[in-house]
């Protein structure tokens, strides 16, 4: 299954996350951020944007950014890192995951990953 590439970041107007392409112009010498959606595009607090990464045990949507429950090898409350990029050549690309220490112990590559729950806000 190929990987779906989308982005979601909260509104600067209201707080509420939209969900879409991604464009960062430069207004004022200052990377700005906007969520396209159809014809519609709304900027976004850049802090908050986050790539998909892939769909949890439960099947909601994980996004950079995100704290996750790790069931493996025990349940670590871990977060979900930067941007998708090539890992080493075993693996063709995903995400780190970095436990509340900092440690990279883990890569997401796979569109559904078992081990992995969302934990919600």
């Amino acid at each position: 299954m190929q990987r779906e590439i989308k982005f979601r970041g909260k509104r600067v107007a209201n707080g509420e996350w939209v969900y879409g392409d991604l464009w960062q112009p430069v207004r004022n010498n200052q990377k700005i951020a906007f969520i396209l959606r159809q014809d519609n595009k709304y900027e976004v607090i850049p802090e908050t944007v986050g790539q998909f990464v892939c769909l949890d045990k439960n099947k909601d949507e994980v996004y950079a950014g995100d704290k996750v429950m790790w069931k493996q090898p025990d349940e670590t409350i871990a977060e979900i890192e930067g941007e998708y990029e090539e890992l080493e050549a075993a693996v063709a690309g995903g995400f780190w995951i970095y436990d509340v220490e900092g440690s990279t112990f883990a890569a997401v590559d796979h569109f559904e990953d078992e081990n992995i729950e969302l934990l919600k806000d």
